[in-house]
């Protein structure tokens, strides 16, 4: 994840039957609000050190994904 007034993780998901996913921001879950939007691919609000976790899951098992807030690059 890349930092700056809206950070963005991408993460590619795929499964049949088609998971369910969720994103976890320091260990809670996010959902759309007036500080964060979910798209198919996007995320923003977040802060400098955070941590951002995606978890999916379907009827054949479960994974997630851990992306480090990274600042910036000047």
């Amino acid at each position: 994840c890349i930092s700056g007034d809206v950070s963005v993780c991408f993460c590619e998901v795929d499964g049949n039957p088609s998971p369910e996913l969720e994103w976890h921001l320091s260990g809670r879950p996010v959902t759309n609000s007036s500080n964060t939007f979910i798209s198919e691919e996007r995320l923003s609000s977040t802060g400098l050190r955070s941590s951002i976790t995606l978890h999916h899951n379907n009827t054949h098992g479960a994974a997630s994904q851990l992306f480090h807030v990274l600042p910036p690059v000047e």
